[in-house]
This record gives structure tokens, C-alpha cells and sequence, in this order.
């Protein structure tokens, strides 16, 4: 009967050492994993990080292409205003050149018939 209860006692002692040794690897396990989330969650604070700072970034930029679209808008209408007036200017001076020429022929008929 002893032998029977040493015999019952090892194979006790085995299973606890057995299910000892599993809570070990299990509690190993545990902490990689708690290991494992404490980097993601850092690294997912990184990353939250930087799509902050990359949205930031865009809204500056589109705010300057807005503003540069603008000058360039106004840009635009100040050369249209430009080009009006240099195209009156030049068609005054072309009638001024006309009347310079007209002038002058009259001039030189003038002096041909003084000349007679």
C-alpha cells in the first residue's frame, strides 16, 4: 500500500512539475506578447505622429497653392489690363505715324508748288 501512495505521490510530483513548467512557459509567452504590444502601441503612437504632422503639411500646402493661384489669377488680369493698353497705345501711335506721313506729303506738295 505504501508503494501504491509513493507510487501515486511521484506521479502527482511529475503532473505538478509538468503544469509548473507550462505556467512558466505560458507566463514566458506572456510577457513577449506584453513585450510585443508595448512596441506597437509605441510604434502606433509614431505613426499617429506623423500622419498628423503629414495632414498639417498638406493643409499648408494647399493653402499656399491657394494663394499662389490667386496671384496668379490677379497676375493674369493686370497683364490682360497691360496688353489692352499697350495695344491702344500702339494703335495710337500707328495712326500718329499715318498722320506724320500724311503731313509730310502734304508738306513736300506744298513746297513743289511754291518751287513752280
Amino acid at each position: 500500500k505504501n508503494l501504491v501512495l509513493a507510487e501515486d505521490a511521484k506521479k502527482h510530483e511529475d503532473v505538478v512539475q509538468k503544469l509548473t513548467d507550462e505556467i512558466d512557459r505560458v507566463k514566458g509567452q506572456l510577457t513577449e506578447a506584453q513585450r510585443q504590444i508595448d512596441n506597437y502601441r509605441r510604434e502606433a503612437d509614431i505613426k499617429d505622429a506623423t500622419i498628423a504632422a503629414l495632414k498639417t503639411q498638406i493643409g499648408d500646402l494647399e493653402k499656399e497653392n491657394d494663394d499662389i493661384r490667386a496671384e496668379l489669377s490677379k497676375t493674369k488680369a493686370q497683364l490682360a489690363a497691360v496688353e489692352e493698353e499697350r495695344r491702344k497705345l500702339q494703335m495710337d501711335l500707328n495712326t500718329k505715324n499715318e498722320e506724320i506721313h500724311r503731313l509730310t506729303g502734304e508738306i513736300d506738295i506744298t513746297v513743289r508748288r511754291n518751287e513752280e
